[in-house]
């Protein structure tokens, strides 16, 4: 237990060992006090006196608190790939709007159906995201250090999709529903990543239940979807996409004679007509070969 507080909250594995090495010598002192008294060495009074100031003192230990000061959940998060363009003004505007949640192993963040209100940012530690597939619950995804949860709920109003509990000891940073629209509002590129991150999530659980592609496992989905270009497309927009597939995260499209509402994996034949019924987001994916035969990084 201690390893792994050592490894996600080294701070209160200082302060939990700090504290058994006070009691530890509070024993050696006693144990001391009792041989010297026995031994004749200290007079009865002496040790009597000696003894009962050791065990005032474990008292003391024993009914107090053990404090443990955390780093700001600001210093964190900042380096967590969704606050990297941040400057300084922007990562104290991040750390007024976040406020720090702290885990212990298996215990549950939120459950699948659950209503959405925040988002988090994991900065220390690491969550299990699962599912009831068949009445089994399985493992999606385990994400650590920097990733963030619960953007599908506040980006679609949806809830929960899935169960995400403790893997470890963790430090999550949490950002509310109306702080997060204003993150959005302020700070594109932190926008489009949280949009990234949510439209990555999306499609691997959409191609995770299409049996023709079920010989793709979790890194080659995502390796895909990072390879394709990501869109937003207001309602009625019109053009002729040259891509073989689409992938509708959120909203609705028309391709040729067919409407397809999110989340939908289109085959795109050539020279189809696309439009946005209404505002969407897209990832326009190249040729799937093509990418899992790239090496990867």
């Amino acid at each position: 237990r201690l390893e792994d507080l050592r490894a996600n909250l080294p701070e209160i594995t200082q302060a939990i060992e700090t504290r058994l090495a006070h009691r530890i010598e509070l024993n050696l002192e006693r144990a001391g006090y009792s041989d010297l008294t026995h031994s004749g060495t200290l007079d009865q009074e002496a040790g009597k006196a000696a003894l009962m100031s050791v065990e005032r003192r474990m008292k003391e230990l024993q009914f107090t608190a053990t404090k443990a000061q955390l780093p700001k959940i600001a210093d964190l998060c900042k380096n967590a790939p969704l606050f990297e363009s941040l400057d300084a003004a922007g990562m104290e505007q991040v750390g007024q709007m976040t406020s720090e949640q702290v885990m212990a192993p298996s215990e549950t963040l939120f459950k699948e159906g659950d209503p959405g209100d925040s988002m988090f940012i994991i900065a220390r530690g690491a969550m299990l995201v699962s599912k009831q597939i068949d009445g089994k619950d399985v493992v999606l995804d385990i994400l650590g250090g920097g990733d963030i949860i619960g953007e599908m709920a506040l980006l679609t109003g949806a809830p929960r999709t899935a169960t995400v509990r403790a893997s470890t000891s963790a430090i999550l940073g949490k950002i509310s529903r109306e702080s997060f629209r204003r993150v959005m509002q302020t700070q594109p590129r932190v926008r489009d990543q949280i949009w990234d991150a949510f439209t990555h999530r999306q499609f691997d659980n959409h191609l995770r239940h299409r049996p023709e592609f079920a010989h793709l496992n979790h890194e080659q989905r995502l390796k895909w979807v990072r390879a394709g270009t990501r869109d937003e497309l207001d309602a009625g927009r019109e053009f002729v996409p040259t891509v073989s597939f689409i992938f509708v995260a959120t909203g609705s499209i028309r391709l040729g004679d067919g409407i397809y509402n999110a989340p939908a994996m289109v085959d795109c034949e050539k020279g189809q007509m696309l439009r946005a019924e209404k505002r969407s987001n897209v990832v326009f994916l190249p040729p799937l070969e093509e990418t899992l035969s790239e090496a990867s990084p």
